[in-house]
């Protein structure tokens, strides 16, 4: 993926960065170190972090249907733990501001955009990560890590009122 009109210079900054923050992150690309082949290095940032942080019993999905009776759509990553689940979406193309600087960084935007509608249209709100919080990487574990906490709560609510 690039970024701009500069190229993959832009993703080695955020991967220098990133590595001196996070020593422990794998090669860089779309494998994460467990043999998972993910869309993108954005989303192998953020499964990879989730992955860390998540419980035994929680589940990570990668491309799953969001609600296939309903539709197609697929989110980029589906945090579950019983009936407790969690969708994600990594817009690796923009910021939210949501300002594109070219034509592939515009089709990233338009894919997300029809999740997004299809979301709206099924009442579920979905976190999303632009791009611009895998340059923070300490406020990107802090979300991931509230993530994993919420659905640890709300799997243990719904055990409990079963």
């Amino acid at each position: 993926m690039f970024i701009g009109e500069s190229g993959q210079r832009d993703w080695a900054r955020v991967d220098t960065q990133a590595r001196a923050r996070w020593p422990d992150l794998p090669p860089t690309g779309k494998i994460a170190s467990n043999g998972k082949t993910l869309e993108s290095l954005p989303e192998r940032v953020v499964y990879q972090i989730l992955e860390s942080l998540k419980h035994e019993d929680m589940e990570i999905d990668l491309h799953q249907p969001i609600m296939a009776d309903l539709g197609a759509e697929k989110a980029d990553l589906t945090l579950r733990r019983r009936n407790a689940a969690c969708f994600i979406e990594v817009i690796g193309s923009c910021g939210p501001n949501r300002i594109t600087r070219n034509d592939h960084e515009l089709r990233g935007l338009e894919r997300f955009e029809r999740r997004e509608a299809f979301y709206r249209r099924v009442g579920i709100t979905p976190v999303c990560i632009f791009l611009d919080l895998l340059a923070r990487p300490e406020d990107l574990k802090a979300l991931c890590q509230s993530l994993v906490d919420r659905i640890a709560d709300d799997g243990r609510d719904r055990e409990m009122s079963l």
